[in-house]
């Protein structure tokens, strides 16, 4: 692992390991004093790169912490970790997803709205966990995400009804599998990026990679379909259409109550 040589990337390190092994208050008291402690040695006229020389490692540093304080409590710093709990919601939101997945393949359910319930239960607990003022955010972030969502509404458009060879089930099927742990993986990958800096605008972020997920979890169930009658294509565009509509409107709903928030 890199050395941090600069106060962003030290305070990003620094922000997620509190974030992982601390309860909110904690962390942000931790993070709070390194803040204080960078400024008062640039003050006296040192660079950054020797600052984060002499603070070492975050890792170490929390390290350090917790064999001072001893090992926390596993149940209760998880009672009192907005990012843990977010964390938890994104792995049980996944898994949700798989278990409704194989119900419906078995019954030969319409998955759909078995994937809009999973999102909303998602998108309500988040939002319950998560108080105080909206900060707004980038729409940058999100770029990607609805980019795939594009990718994936225009697969279902006009690549999917040209399949017609005999491997073409298996072969749509595996790359879905993977596209859907790509998504997964990118799901922690931006959690550990983003909510130790901003819960709020990071969970709006996992949400809407939630949506992506669910909607390639629909197209993995529709699949089986797809091959025995080409007109589900129909039905498997406006289905996906629907989910990812409930997110936009679900995001839309979250910013406007933390912007309408007093505190």
């Amino acid at each position: 692992m890199s050395k941090p040589r600069s106060k962003k990337a030290f305070m990003e390190k620094l922000q997620f390991y509190t974030s992982l092994y601390f309860c909110d208050e904690e962390a942000a008291g931790i993070q709070s004093d390194y803040e204080s402690w960078f400024e008062a040695e640039v003050l006296q006229g040192k660079k950054d790169e020797d600052i984060c020389a002499g603070f070492g490692e975050p890792k170490r540093i929390i390290q350090n912490l917790l064999a001072e304080s001893g090992l926390p409590n596993g149940i209760s710093l998880f009672f009192h970790n907005r990012f843990l709990q977010i964390l938890f919601l994104t792995a049980a939101h996944f898994f949700l997803n798989l278990f409704f997945l194989h119900i419906c393949n078995k019954n030969g359910w319409y998955y759909a709205f078995f994937a809009m319930g999973t999102n909303f239960l998602y998108f309500f607990a988040g939002s319950l966990l998560l108080k105080g003022t909206w900060k707004g955010g980038s729409l940058r972030n999100h770029l990607p995400a609805a980019l795939l969502a594009i990718l994936l509404f225009l697969l279902e458009l006009f690549f999917l009804p040209r399949l017609t060879g005999p491997h073409a089930g298996p072969l749509c099927g595996f790359g879905v599998a993977v596209m859907l742990l790509a998504v997964f993986a990118a799901s922690f990958y931006f959690a550990a990026k983003i909510l130790p800096l901003d819960r709020q605008n990071g969970f709006l972020l996992l949400f809407h990679l939630s949506a992506i997920l669910t909607l390639l979890f629909f197209l993995s169930n529709q699949l089986q379909m797809l091959y025995h009658d080409p007109a589900e294509i129909s039905r498997l565009f406006w289905g996906s259409a629907g989910i990812y509509a409930e997110t936009i409107l679900l995001g839309a709903v979250f910013c406007f109550l933390k912007r309408n928030a007093k505190g």
